[in-house]
């Protein structure tokens, strides 16, 4: 699969349950996309893409992989 931020090439490693995607990205690292937001996120800039991940990575609590929901895309 394609990494939504950094376009390289990544693996889905969604887990069952889970209501979006996940992804593992040399890159970028693990994250998580909340269903819907996808596309959102596709119709960013790269840099705008690239600062919604680091959002994403500064809101998540310790220990947890970051999740791109509607305020991360939001703030894109």
């Amino acid at each position: 699969m394609q990494c939504p931020i950094c376009g390289g090439m990544a693996k889905d490693i969604t887990r069952p349950g889970f209501d979006g995607i996940s992804i593992r990205c040399p890159v970028d690292g693990d994250f998580d996309v909340a269903s819907g937001y996808g596309l959102k996120l596709m119709e960013l800039s790269p840099v705008k893409r690239q600062y919604v991940l680091n959002s994403a990575i500064v809101a998540a609590p310790p220990n947890t992989r970051p999740c791109i929901t509607k305020a991360s895309v939001s703030m894109g």
